[in-house]
C-alpha cells in the first residue's frame, strides 16, 4: 500500500485523518489527484474494517473537542465571514468529524456491503487510468495493470461479505452492472491501452485484464447462483435513512417532516408549470412533449452546448450573479463509449491534481446503432432549453463554477470532503436561481425546462423516501414519477430503479431546499449584500455540509430552522 505523508494526531488530528483516510480509501486519492496511490485497490476484508472502525473511533474521541471550540470569523472587504487563523483547525475538525461519523454509521449500521453488490463497483473503477492525460500512457497502464490484477480478489472479499439472500432489484442491477463491466474490460478497455508500444507490459495487463474479466464473470455467476433466494424488500429503512441524512448531510429531521417539505415543494413546482404551460397555450404534459421535439439536430448538439455554456457565463458577469474565477473553461464533448450511461456530467480534477487540470463537460449523444425513433425520444432531452438547463447544472454556474471556487476554499480538507447536498443541491439550485435572475426571461420554455427538472428532483425526494420506509414499491415509484414530473414510462421506471438502489438521490432537492432557507436568512442577516457578494459567500469554504456553513455564515444564529 502507497503511504501518505504521517503526521502525529496529537499535533493536527485533522492532518493525521486525511493519512489514514487514504490509506483506507486509495480509490478516493486517485481522484483527489494523488497519483501515489495509483493501482491500489482498498482492503475490505473483515479484518481491515475492524481496524477502521476502531481507528475511527479513536478519530472521532481526538476531533470532537476541537470540533466543539467555537469558529472565530473576521470580515474580508464585502463583509463576507472567513476563518481566523485560530478556527481554521477547528473548522478542519468540524469536517473530519463529520466525515468519521459518516464513515462509522457505513460500517457499523448501515454495513449495504453485505446487502448491496453495487456497494463494492467504486473500488472496481479503472476509468481514472484512461480518462485522463495526468501521465504517459505506459506510466498509467502499469498501475491500471496493478488495479486489474486485484480485482478477482475484491470480489471474491464480496462474496464473503454479502448475504446469502440480496434484495432481487439490487441483485438483478448487480448482474446486470457486473456483465457491462466485463463487456468493457475486454473490448473498451482493451482499445484505449492498444497504443502502448511495449510488449512486456502489454503482456502483463493482458493477463491481469483477463483475470479481471474472469473474476466478474465468476462473480456474477454467483449472484445468478443467488436470484432464487431473493427478497423483495430492498427499503433500507426509516432508522438507516435518518442516520444517512444526519451523518452524512448533518440533517437531523424525521421523514414525515421530509415528506411534508418534498409535497410542498412538488406542489408549488406543479402549479408553476400549470401557469407556464398556459402561457404557450397547452397543459404541462404537451407543452413538454412539444419541447421535446425542439431540438437542433445531432450533428448541432455539442457546437450548441459550446455556445449555451459561454452565452450563461456571460449572462454571470453582465448580471452580477456570482464572480467567475479567471478565464478558465470546460471542454464541451460527446461522452466517451465506456462511460455512456449517463446523458451528461461534469468531470473535474481532484484537488491536489497538478498535470491533468481540465475539466470536461460530457454529454451523451445517441447511438448511431439507435433506430431513428429511439435517437430521437433521446434527442429529446436536447432542447435548447433543455441543453441551457443542463450548462446551467453541469457547468455556469453549477459545478464547474462551484469547483472553480472550491480551489481557493480555505484549507486542505475542506477542499477534498464535500456534502452531496451542497454539490448537487447547489447546481439544482442554480437551475432556478438563473431563472429567477432574468435568464431565458423572453420564452417560457426555459422556464419550462427548468421546471421538468425541479419536478424530477422533487420526485427523487420523496420516492427516495417512501421507497426506503416500505412507504411504496418500484411499480408504484414509476407511476407517481410519470404522473407527477410528465416524464414516459420507461424514463419514470430508470428514475424508480434507481431510487431502489440509491436512496441518496434525494439529495438534489434536499440541497435546494436547504440553500434556499440559507439565502433567506443571509438575506436577512445582510441586507446591505448585493446577489455576487450573497452566491459568494455561499462558495467561499468549499462544499461543506450545509448546516455547518450556516454556522460559519450565520454565528450569531447557528440554530435557526435550516429547511424552507
Amino acid at each position: 500500500m502507497a503511504a501518505a505523508p504521517q503526521h502525529d494526531p496529537a499535533d493536527a488530528p485533522s492532518a493525521a485523518f486525511l493519512d489514514d483516510y487514504f490509506a483506507m480509501h486509495p480509490y478516493q486519492a486517485v481522484k483527489a489527484g494523488l497519483h501515489q496511490f495509483d493501482g491500489y485497490i482498498a482492503d475490505w476484508s473483515a479484518s481491515s474494517i475492524a481496524r477502521r472502525v476502531a481507528e475511527l473511533a479513536r478519530y472521532d474521541a481526538a476531533l470532537a473537542p476541537l470540533a466543539a471550540l467555537p469558529l472565530v470569523t473576521t470580515r474580508d472587504a464585502r463583509g463576507i465571514p472567513a476563518l481566523a487563523p485560530a478556527a481554521q483547525a477547528r473548522w478542519d475538525a468540524r469536517l473530519a468529524l463529520a466525515q468519521t461519523r459518516s464513515e462509522r454509521f457505513f460500517w457499523e449500521t448501515w454495513r449495504p456491503y453485505t446487502t448491496n453488490p453495487l456497494t463494492f463497483i467504486p473500488l472496481l473503477d479503472v476509468s481514472c487510468y484512461i480518462r485522463r492525460p495526468y501521465a504517459p500512457l505506459a506510466e498509467r497502464v502499469r498501475a491500471l495493470t496493478r488495479h486489474c490484477a486485484a480485482i478477482p480478489d475484491v470480489l471474491a472479499v464480496a462474496r464473503g461479505h454479502l448475504r446469502e439472500r440480496l434484495p432481487l432489484a439490487l441483485l438483478q442491477q448487480s448482474i446486470a452492472t457486473c456483465e457491462s463491466l466485463a463487456r468493457f474490460h475486454q473490448s473498451d478497455l482493451v482499445a484505449v491501452v492498444q497504443p502502448v508500444n511495449d510488449h512486456a507490459l502489454m503482456h502483463a495487463f493482458t493477463k491481469a485484464n483477463r483475470a479481471a474479466v474472469a473474476g466478474y464473470r465468476a462473480f456474477t455467476a454467483a449472484l445468478r447462483e443467488q436470484l432464487p433466494l431473493a427478497i423483495p424488500d430492498f427499503a433500507v429503512g426509516a432508522p438507516i435513512l435518518h442516520g444517512l441524512l444526519a451523518t452524512g448531510e448533518l440533517v437531523d429531521s424525521t421523514v414525515t417532516d421530509l415528506l411534508a417539505l418534498g409535497e410542498a415543494d412538488l406542489a408549488r413546482n406543479q402549479a408553476r408549470i400549470h401557469e407556464v404551460a398556459a402561457r404557450l397555450g397547452m397543459s404541462p404534459a404537451a407543452a413538454m412533449a412539444d419541447l421535446g421535439r425542439r431540438h437542433p439536430p445531432v450533428g448541432a448538439v455539442l457546437a450548441r452546448t459550446r455556445e449555451l455554456c459561454e452565452a450563461i457565463r456571460q449572462f454571470l458577469l453582465d448580471h452580477a450573479i456570482v464572480t467567475v474565477p479567471g478565464t478558465s473553461r470546460c471542454l464541451v464533448q460527446e461522452t466517451m463509449p465506456y462511460m455512456r450511461n449517463g446523458s451528461a456530467y461534469m468531470d473535474v480534477p481532484g484537488p491536489f491534481e497538478v498535470a491533468s487540470t481540465e475539466a470536461y463537460f460530457y454529454l451523451t449523444l445517441p447511438d448511431p446503432a439507435w433506430s431513428h425513433a429511439q435517437q430521437e425520444a433521446w434527442l429529446g432531452k436536447h432542447s435548447i432549453p433543455g441543453l441551457a438547463n443542463t450548462c446551467i447544472h453541469e457547468a455556469w454556474p453549477g459545478h464547474y463554477l462551484q469547483f472553480l471556487h472550491m480551489q481557493a476554499a480555505p484549507t486542505a480538507v475542506s477542499k477534498l470532503f464535500s456534502s452531496t447536498s451542497f454539490i448537487e443541491g447547489w447546481a439544482h439550485y442554480a437551475e432556478q436561481m438563473l431563472i429567477e435572475q432574468g435568464y431565458g426571461a423572453d420564452d417560457p420554455r426555459y422556464e419550462l425546462q427548468q421546471l421538468s427538472m425541479a419536478l424530477l428532483r422533487d420526485c427523487r425526494f420523496l420516492v427516495a423516501l417512501r421507497l426506503h420506509t416500505g412507504q411504496m414499491t418500484v411499480e408504484e415509484a414509476a407511476a407517481f414519477i410519470a404522473h407527477a414530473a410528465y416524464f414516459t414510462p420507461i424514463r419514470a421506471q430508470q428514475e424508480a430503479m434507481r431510487g431502489a438502489r440509491a436512496p441518496g438521490y434525494l439529495n438534489y432537492t434536499l440541497g435546494k431546499l436547504l440553500f434556499l432557507r440559507l439565502r433567506a436568512d443571509l438575506q436577512g442577516a445582510y441586507p446591505t449584500w448585493s446577489t455576487q457578494t450573497l452566491h459568494d459567500a455561499l462558495l467561499a469554504f468549499g462544499a461543506p455540509p450545509i448546516p455547518l456553513l450556516r454556522e460559519v455564515l450565520l454565528n450569531s444564529h447557528p440554530n435557526g430552522p435550516m429547511l424552507v
